[in-house]
């Protein structure tokens, strides 16, 4: 097998897709939230954003600033009142540019709810924006940036996007 730069680059990209898969998945199973934030370089941020038309302004609704305020903020949903619906993401990755230990990423996603009685209903869509770092062999974030395209949420949402 060829190491070059042409077949490093493909791993690479397919170890970003695996990690954007797994971060949805431990998002909507729930299983667990340390691994979710094994994900996360120690100086990443997370920022949730939308696009208001009518104030004609981005919004930024939070951002934590390393994953240590990341931990701290999952660590209160146990005590949050909770949306106890099942959450399904869709995860399509549109570009992954990779460049040496760095690479950025866009992704759409679409979010799906399901209640206890069984309905399910689209909850929200927007776009990953991730900036990505290579430490020890493992892809991490290092800034994701969700960018919703819904701004009318139900109340109860108490895990990320």
């Amino acid at each position: 097998m060829r190491r070059g730069g042409q077949a490093v680059r493909l791993e690479d990209k397919e170890a970003i897709r695996d990690l954007l898969q797994a971060a949805a998945w431990l998002l909507d199973t729930e299983r667990s939230w340390s691994q979710w934030l094994d994900l996360f370089a120690e100086e990443a941020t997370y920022e949730v954003r939308a696009q208001s038309s009518e104030i004609k302004a981005g919004m930024q609704w939070f951002c934590l600033d390393n994953r240590e305020a990341l931990k701290s903020w999952m660590e209160e949903v146990p005590t949050h009142v909770r949306d106890v619906a099942q959450r399904l993401h869709i995860v399509a990755p549109t570009t992954i540019d990779v460049q040496g230990d760095q690479a950025q990423s866009l992704s759409s996603f679409s979010l799906f709810r399901t209640t206890l009685d069984g309905e399910t209903r689209l909850y929200a869509v927007g776009q990953y924006e991730d900036h990505l770092l290579k430490r020890n062999g493992h892809w991490r974030f290092l800034k994701r940036t969700v960018k919703l395209h819904t701004r009318v949420l139900e109340t109860g949402s108490h895990v990320p996007f």
